[in-house]
């Protein structure tokens, strides 16, 4: 191959304790929720690549987490991304559902929570 892709640990072209991630144009890695707050670097080690500067430092944001109030009016539109969190905080004697139906009908409904927070 040309290239190739690995994560080392020591945040340079060292290659000690590395992580092979792929040999392949189009090589994936998905983040985790250990990766959270940490500083992944990702190298090629392809003879000469990496000192010639083909490594990248990838800061690695933990996921948002979308935080509701959850008393009874109206609300606007959320987005939310895969990995994304949604807190809702309420007083007793209120609960969450999901609604695929995208309305109030309860036959599809599943509930998500009972607890505040």
């Amino acid at each position: 191959p040309f290239h190739n892709v690995y994560i080392h640990p020591s945040g340079s072209c060292d290659q000690s304790d590395s992580l092979e991630i792929g040999q392949t144009s189009g090589t994936t890695y998905t983040f985790t929720e250990n990766d959270a707050g940490q500083d992944i670097y990702f190298a090629c080690q392809i003879s000469g690549h990496c000192a010639a500067g083909q490594i990248v430092k990838v800061t690695v944001a933990p996921a948002p987490v979308i935080v509701f109030d959850w008393i009874i009016t109206s609300y606007e539109d959320e987005t939310a991304m895969v990995g994304d969190t949604i807190q809702f905080n309420f007083a007793p004697f209120h609960n969450v559902y999901i609604h695929p139906s995208g309305s109030c009908d309860q036959s599809d409904s599943l509930e998500i929570g009972q607890t505040s927070g």
